[in-house]
């Protein structure tokens, strides 16, 4: 390789000549039309771009067009026939998209997809319309069966008529339910058919005849609802009309029970007052009658009302004279025979013999008020209370105290005279039944000392012995301590409970005994007040009842033979008096102490005395040696009294005495009780005998 030269020293650049190469024209002409492609390309893609937008601008709007459409559909401001009008003006009022800068043929085909996307959305607005159509047709016929079936609920209203005109909705029906249509109709048509049924039935659940129709429409092969009610429905109706049939039948019990029931005591009350020989008014037979008129008593009403007359004759004429009458009616009627009527009089008088009698012993004040119109005057308990008897007495200005003991006074009178007039020897019951129930439930509150106090009272009250004993007897059923106790408490005469030799007696005084009974009685039944907090009574150490008990009945033997009520009482008496004595001598093994028990015996009770070989006890506070004395003396005067022979005064240290009552004795004669000429037992009575 040759290196130049030059010429070094001269800087002046030496001029090229201009050369033009012409042999590439060919390849920029076609680099300028490459590039001319692109850009075309380019801008044919921007403008697919904007037309693809614009289009898809356009789907918006048509969708936002039917969201629109649907939610007018739903709250019901569109209706079906709108809709397609409504989509149409909607959508001409939308902006078509431009599609300028495409060809033809995407032009067309652009405008062509904006048809599609239009009849798409018109599409879906016909299908809001049919939704919007089901609605109305529903709402038609939901409407119009709703009104029909109000219709059916009136009580006159024609089912079969209304049924039909339910096919009036038919259309609607189907557009609205379409298949179901048919079973919608028919469930409303057995509804109205069941709505009818369960009316009839309501309408007749009164009425025995009417639910019987009404079952027979049920169930029988020509029922009126036997083509109209599935069998499930009229089962349910016939088991509902069954349920009314039996109540309706079991009111009918009841009431025809009462009936008979009221109409019994009416009868009953009228009978009563007859019975008592009470005059009975026009009124209170119109009534009578009236009331018992188609009961079973009906017949005896009017046997009554012609037998009234000859019952109060039978009655007045006393207790035995009535009893013998009805006796010989009897003993007649058996021997010579007697038709219905005349049986159901004779036992129409023993029932009326029976009750009168009945009342004479029970209650003798009450006896007499029915036979002579003189009611009972109340007594005032409130007199038993010292607090209550001196505000009332302040009030009335006068002691009623002294006001309680003379209506006692003038209530024993009346009972001599009851005796007197009816020849019977009535017990002396001076209180009422309420007024015995009152001083029983007093003396149960009182403490020992309130009820000692009250007793007191009571007697100081009476101011008579024979009263006040009478009074205890009548509450003993209720308080049979309290009222022994009150019995003994106005006895005077000391009992000897303990001979010695070389010491004093041991002696009690009914006071004493009471005392005793009383506390006795309330260590073993206390009352409310009287138990600890929990309700449990208050322990105290006393002997096992069965030890108790057989210990008593070792010592008293057979003295209360066929008496035992009065040995129970005895019994009850004899432990309360030991628990208070050995409460006293501060006994508490809880064992049977024989020193204690002899002394309860003989301190409840009275001297037990063997009468040749029979044991029975002495009046309360009298000797063995007076007891017998007594007892010939009283048997003396029953001999006399009862039409006895002299002579059987005689054997009377043969006999024995068998205890059958306070101060009376039954005379035995070998093994048997001895009788008077007229069969009648010999009862002495040691009562005031003296001690």
């Amino acid at each position: 390789m040759r290196i130049p030269t030059g010429n070094f020293g001269n800087a002046v650049p030496n001029p090229q000549p201009t050369r033009v190469n012409v042999s590439g024209t060919g390849s920029i002409g076609q680099a300028v039309a490459g590039l001319a492609d692109d850009v075309k390309q380019e801008v044919n893609a921007v403008v697919r771009a904007r037309a693809g937008e614009s289009m898809l601008d356009y789907q918006i709007k048509l969708k936002d067009v039917n969201e629109s459409i649907r939610q007018q559909v739903e709250d019901g401001t569109l209706r079906a026939d709108q809709v397609e009008d409504v989509y149409h003006e909607a959508v001409g009022k939308l902006e078509k998209p431009q599609f300028a800068g495409l060809g033809i043929a995407e032009t067309q085909v652009a405008e062509g997809g904006l048809k599609r996307y239009e009849s798409d959305g018109l599409t879906t607005a016909q299908g809001y319309a049919r939704a919007a159509l089901k609605i109305e047709a529903r709402d038609q016929v939901d409407s119009g069966l709703d009104k029909l079936g109000k219709l059916a609920n009136y009580p006159d209203a024609d089912i079969e008529k209304l049924n039909n005109m339910s096919s009036a909705y038919a259309e609607q029906g189907r557009i609205a339910y379409g298949a179901q249509w048919a079973k919608v109709r028919q469930n409303w048509i057995d509804k109205n058919w069941l709505n009818q049924a369960q009316q009839k039935l309501m309408e007749a659940r009164n009425n025995g005849g009417a639910l019987s129709d009404f079952s027979n429409q049920l169930t029988s092969e020509k029922g009126f609802y036997i083509d109209k009610l599935d069998p499930d429905k009229r089962n349910a109706l016939l088991n509902q009309a069954m349920n009314y049939q039996i109540t309706l039948e079991n009111r009918a019990r009841a009431a025809e029970a009462k009936r008979e029931a009221l109409a019994a005591r009416t009868y009953n009350s009228f009978a009563q007052q007859v019975y008592s020989d009470l005059p009975t008014t026009a009124e209170q037979q119109e009534r009578l009658i009236a009331s018992t008129r188609g009961t079973s008593v009906e017949a005896e009403v009017k046997d009554l009302l012609s037998d009234q007359d000859t019952i109060r004759k039978v009655i007045s004429s006393g207790p035995a004279e009535s009893q013998n009458y009805v006796n010989n009616l009897y003993a007649e009627l058996n021997a010579n025979g007697g038709d219905m009527r005349q049986w159901r009089l004779a036992q129409r008088l023993t029932t009326a013999v029976q009750k009168n009698n009945k009342q004479l012993m029970e209650t003798p004040l009450l006896f007499n008020q029915n036979r002579t119109g003189d009611a009972v005057t109340p007594i005032d308990m409130t007199a038993l209370n010292p607090t209550a008897a001196a505000a009332m007495s302040a009030m009335e200005g006068a002691d009623i105290t002294q006001k309680f003991g003379a209506s006692i006074t003038d209530r024993s009178a009346t009972i001599d005279a009851v005796r007197s007039n009816t020849g019977v020897n009535v017990p002396r019951r001076l209180l009422l039944p309420q007024e015995a129930s009152y001083l029983s439930g007093e003396l149960k509150k009182q403490s020992v000392e309130g009820q000692a106090g009250l007793l007191s009272r009571l007697r100081n009250a009476v101011n008579n012995d024979t009263d006040y004993q009478s009074i205890m007897q009548q509450i003993a059923p209720d308080s049979p301590i309290t009222a022994y106790a009150g019995s003994l408490a106005v006895t005077d005469t000391p009992l000897t409970v303990e001979s010695n030799y070389f010491s004093d007696d041991v002696t009690v005084t009914g006071q004493q005994v009471a005392q005793r009974l009383l506390t006795g009685n309330q260590i073993l039944n206390p009352s409310k007040e009287q138990r600890n907090e929990d309700g449990s009574p208050k322990n105290f150490p006393v002997p096992p009842q069965k030890e108790f008990t057989a210990a008593i009945a070792d010592k008293l033997d057979n003295v209360f033979a066929n008496m035992p009520q009065a040995y129970q009482q005895s019994d009850q008496a004899i432990r309360s008096y030991y628990v208070a004595r050995a409460a006293e001598k501060g006994l508490i093994t809880g064992v049977v102490d024989q020193g204690i028990l002899d002394e309860s015996i003989k301190a409840v009770i009275g001297t037990v005395v063997n009468v040749n070989g029979q044991k029975t006890i002495a009046p309360w506070g009298m000797s063995e040696l007076s007891f017998k004395t007594a007892s010939k003396r009283a048997f003396s005067d029953a001999i006399t009294s009862q039409g006895l022979p002299a002579a059987a005064l005689d054997k009377f240290d043969s006999m024995g005495m068998q205890y059958v009552g306070k101060d009376q004795y039954l005379m035995i004669y070998g093994k048997s009780p001895l009788l008077d000429p007229s069969g009648k037992k010999v009862i002495i009575n040691l009562s005031g005998a003296g001690q």
